[in-house]
């Protein structure tokens, strides 16, 4: 993770490490000075988020922490996140490639979302998770074209 400023709870998620644990972590790095506890950000309610930042953090650095900490929060984001490292999981196996080109199958993004989104309306995070999927291959794999088909048989 390259972060410069985090909350616990995305900490926890990001290295699936208990947050007891991540606040006792915290801590040691606050006795030290190695990190700061930035403004607490006020949610409804009596509720807030403390940022955690290194030294030296930009109002950028805490926007983007709080971003991040709301979207693991929320379960069609968390949901998304499954769904694309179950693809990925899959990929080297479930793929046909070339040394140029990824051929990808939106039915297959959308049979692992079915799969997954217990409890979701699937067909309404459809197209983030294609969306997502498709930068998640354009980020691992950028040197390659990506060849999209609408349809087809998925292949899981």
């Amino acid at each position: 993770m390259d972060l410069k400023a985090t909350s616990a709870f995305t900490l926890s998620k990001e290295l699936d490490m208990p947050k007891e644990t991540v606040y006792r972590a915290l801590r040691l790095l606050l006795s030290k000075g190695l990190i700061v506890k930035a403004r607490p950000i006020k949610l409804s309610g009596n509720r807030s988020i403390t940022i955690y930042a290194l030294n030296g953090y930009t109002p950028d650095d805490i926007k983007n922490a709080y971003t991040r900490d709301q979207r693991l929060r929320t379960p069609g984001y968390r949901l998304m996140e499954r769904v694309v490292q179950t693809l990925m999981d899959d990929f080297p196996t479930t793929h046909n490639t070339s040394e140029s080109e990824i051929h990808v199958y939106l039915a297959e993004v959308d049979a692992v979302l079915k799969q997954e989104s217990t409890g979701f309306r699937w067909w309404e995070l459809k197209d983030e998770a294609r969306y997502t999927y498709i930068q998640t291959l354009k980020a691992v794999y950028p040197n390659k074209k990506l060849v999209i088909h609408a349809g087809g048989t998925p292949r899981i």
